[in-house]
């Protein structure tokens, strides 16, 4: 099932992009959605105060992720 948007490139010729593509997927948006509510809910903050940490702390996995791709992309081409 092809959920996400990293079937569109190659994993081999271009790892960055599809490590980027592959963290926005129907799944984890839900996830992320479902965490913004029940943040919401526990911390008595307000959605979009939640939505903001959440999303921003997710940001910043896929950037770390995508980073990590970058570094391994180029140690293979040395």
């Amino acid at each position: 099932m092809r959920s996400n948007l990293a079937f569109t490139v190659d994993m081999k010729t271009q790892p960055v992009l599809f490590s980027l593509f592959g963290s926005f997927d129907v799944f984890t948006i839900w996830t992320v959605v479902l965490m913004i509510i029940g943040f919401a809910a526990l911390s008595r903050f307000s959605k979009a105060k939640s939505a903001a940490i959440v999303v921003s702390i997710w940001a910043v996995v896929i950037f770390i992720k995508v980073g990590f791709a970058a570094i391994g992309a180029a140690r293979m081409r040395k």
